[in-house]
């Protein structure tokens, strides 16, 4: 027996106070929701907590991206949509996040996209040495690049 409206708009409720009360940001309990309305409302209605989240949640992180293009992918079986919710959250994130970049990666060789994935990757390469280049011509030194490049030159 599915659960009745009313009892579905509790939990929504609950949740809704667990949000406001958690530290920001807290992807966690935000992945925890939207993995809720997942199973208990339609895909739709996923997708448009997802953007809400997106566009107005302190807790929506990088994580809460990932989470979102692999249940795309893996639950609700579309590709497209997953590799559009993964280009969000690089344009929002980009360089800051090489881990997401990694599980774009990751996700476009699982999708069999070998061609995309190199490009992906050979692009973030590319970048992050143009970076390092600059950063070494004006005397600074940033690890974060330096770390990024290493991990993605291993991955290549």
């Amino acid at each position: 027996m599915p659960p009745s409206n009313a009892s579905l708009d509790l939990a929504d409720a609950e949740y809704a106070k667990l949000l406001e009360d958690m530290p920001k940001p807290c992807p966690l309990a935000l992945i925890n929701n939207l993995a809720f309305v997942r199973r208990q409302r339609s895909a739709d209605e996923f997708r448009d907590a997802f953007l809400e989240a997106s566009e107005s949640s302190p807790h929506c992180t990088w994580e809460v991206y990932m989470f979102a293009a692999l249940t795309e992918y893996h639950v609700l079986g579309s590709t497209e949509a997953a590799a559009r919710v993964f280009r969000l959250g690089l344009e929002r994130y980009g360089d800051r996040e090489p881990s997401l970049l990694a599980a774009y990666i990751n996700f476009l060789t699982g999708a069999n996209d070998l061609r995309g994935a190199r490009t992906e990757l050979s692009r973030s390469v590319l970048d992050r040495l143009q970076i390092g280049v600059r950063d070494r011509l004006a005397n600074r030194v940033d690890p974060s690049i330096q770390d990024s490049l290493s991990f993605f030159w291993q991955k290549r």
